[in-house]
């Protein structure tokens, strides 16, 4: 059987849940990747990915219909793995050409949830995402894991504790500004290394004083690049992660394989991976809705608990028991390739349902009413400045 991911293919959070549904289905199916992503950090590509044309559209996740129908005929694909798939057009057209789809479940509203009634399958990697599909026909649980080879632990022989935090692309909602806040209260010794993908002085600019503290008293590393996996894990011994909201929380699981002890809020899906008396587990002060309507609230976190918890990592380090103990865990309880067994049986059995026509009406109205990204937005009015700017000295 042929078998469609559409997906971003870069080196991001989505670009790796989709790397490793491919690593895993690929033994089982003829794989074939629809990127519809544009960043400069691809992952290596082969004759299976098809980069997608970028769209014009000023709506988020838009795709060329014609191409990737194309796409779709020239490659015998028969079912479509959609993974955070937020434009609902393709789902509509997969429909219409009798195309089995299945979606890995991430992002979704609490308007957008009766929609995936249109997929013929849900896939998810959380409890927390079971919980809110429970009603769908057809939803299926496969406990998120890693690749326990990639992510393996490494004697660094560190002489004061390292704190690993990653960012990537979205320092604010991981809660770095938390994370920085609460360090800058610490008096023992150890070193603080942030990875991050953007500039983090321009994304959290309140935060400068003492980024700059930080990193004048030689405790503080930041490392601004993209790394490919197995990543930074192997330089530090804990992963603190103050995140305020995550639809899985990857890194967390990669800490765990390799070998940290991770420090994260008290609050699912983070909690999810770890065994329930694990001790590193950040106090929530309260929760708040996203702006953009997100069907779970964000957690904000304790500072002052995470204070807390860095002290006792720095007098409980080396901590030795516990990362071997973490490192078992993993092996047993976060192995991808055993997490996702029997999903290739799922897929092959897949049978295509029309989707009534009330619910394609819905769908069709809520694309049209859709709103447009801010970025995008922005662009345009840069645009129509830039036409309107000269016009108004022709009459003069």
């Amino acid at each position: 059987m042929n078998l469609g991911i559409v997906s971003v293919w870069d080196e991001r959070g989505a670009g790796y849940v989709s790397k490793l549904y491919d690593e895993y289905l690929s033994e089982h199916f003829d794989v074939f990747i629809y990127n519809r992503g544009y960043s400069k950090n691809k992952f290596p590509f082969d004759q299976r990915v098809y980069n997608a044309r970028k769209v014009g559209s000023t709506k988020h996740m838009s795709i060329h219909k014609k191409e990737f129908k194309e796409w779709i005929d020239n490659n015998k694909i028969e079912t479509i793995l959609f993974n955070e798939q937020q434009s609902w057009e393709p789902i509509i057209w997969c429909k219409e050409w009798k195309i089995k789809i299945v979606a890995y479940i991430d992002y979704y509203t609490e308007e957008t949830v009766p929609f995936h009634d249109a997929y013929d399958l849900l896939i998810c990697n959380t409890k927390r995402h079971l919980k809110a599909f429970k009603s769908h026909k057809n939803v299926k649980y496969y406990p998120w894991g890693t690749d326990v080879e990639t992510f393996t632990p490494k004697n660094n022989n560190n002489k004061v504790p390292v704190f690993l935090h990653s960012c990537g692309y979205s320092p604010t909602r991981k809660g770095t500004d938390s994370l920085i806040r609460a360090f800058k209260n610490i008096d023992l010794d150890y070193k603080l290394i942030i990875h991050t993908q953007v500039d983090l002085k321009k994304a959290l600019p309140d935060e400068i004083p003492l980024i700059e503290n930080l990193q004048k008293s030689g405790k503080m590393e930041l490392v601004n690049k993209t790394i490919p996996a197995p990543g930074l894990y192997y330089l530090a011994d804990y992963y603190v992660y103050p995140t305020k909201l995550e639809g899985i929380g990857l890194t967390i699981a990669e800490s765990i394989s390799s070998g940290m002890i991770p420090i994260i809020p008290n609050c699912p899906p983070m909690i999810e991976f770890l065994p329930k008396e694990h001790k590193y587990k950040i106090k929530v002060d309260r929760h708040v809705s996203r702006f953009d309507g997100y069907y779970w609230p964000q957690c904000i976190i304790s500072e002052k608990h995470l204070e807390e918890l860095i002290n006792l990592a720095i007098n409980d380090f080396p901590n030795k028991n516990l990362k071997s103990t973490l490192r078992k865990w993993a092996i047993k309880k976060l192995d991808f390739r055993k997490n996702f067994k029997n999903l290739e049986s799922e897929l092959k059995n897949l049978k295509f349902q029309k989707a009534e026509r009330e619910l394609i009406q819905k769908i069709k109205m809520y694309e049209l009413n859709r709103p447009l990204t801010h970025k995008k937005i922005l662009k345009l009015i840069n645009k129509l400045y830039k036409f309107l700017y000269p016009i108004k000295y022709l009459f003069k």
